[in-house]
Formats: C-alpha cells, sequence, structure tokens
C-alpha cells in the first residue's frame, strides 16, 4: 500500500472545497428563489389590494350617482305631493 501524495491530498481538498461551494451556492440559490417567490406573493397581495381600491372607488361613485337619484325622485314627490295638496 503506498501513501497519497501531496498532489493526491491537494486535489481531494479542493474537490471538497469545490463541492462546499457547490452546496454553499445551492442553499444561496434556493434562498433567492424563496424570497423571489415572497416578493411575487407580495405583489400580487398588493395588486388585489389596489383591484379592491379601484372597486371600492367605483361603488363608491355608484352610491353616489344613486343617492343623487332618489334625491331627485324626493324633490319630484314633493312636488307632486304639493300640487295634489
Amino acid at each position: 500500500m503506498g501513501t497519497a501524495s501531496s498532489n493526491d491530498r491537494v486535489g481531494v481538498r479542493e474537490a471538497g472545497i469545490m463541492v462546499f461551494n457547490l452546496t454553499e451556492m445551492r442553499w444561496i440559490k434556493e434562498a433567492l428563489q424563496r424570497q423571489m417567490e415572497r416578493e411575487q406573493r407580495l405583489l400580487l397581495f398588493l395588486e388585489r389590494g389596489r383591484n379592491l381600491t379601484e372597486d371600492v372607488a367605483e361603488q363608491q361613485a355608484s352610491i353616489r350617482d344613486q343617492e343623487a337619484i332618489v334625491s331627485g325622485y324626493r324633490q319630484l314627490l314633493g312636488k307632486v305631493c304639493r300640487q295634489l295638496g
């Protein structure tokens, strides 16, 4: 049996460092993917919030329109009642 040469030991050490670096890069990649997924969910949440805000604004405008119509009918009804007296 022979002993491992210095070059062999350096090669094994370098291979170990490469495996460690590749593993570390995989962890970083996975962490970045999770972060991107969180940011995507946040963007969707914000988009839904914006859409809800727009929906509320449209509903408020519709309510104001309906209130104006009801007010007009009340005025008309008041005039008719006064004329019928």
